[in-house]
């Protein structure tokens, strides 16, 4: 991802909560 970090917050809030399209897809949120 270049560095960027598109998710602000605790890694368990993001793994649990994606909130952008990118990250959903990537971890395969559907």
């Amino acid at each position: 991802h270049q560095g960027r970090v598109h998710e602000i917050g605790a890694p368990e809030d993001v793994f649990s909560n994606p909130r952008t399209p990118e990250l959903r897809q990537f971890l395969g949120v559907q």
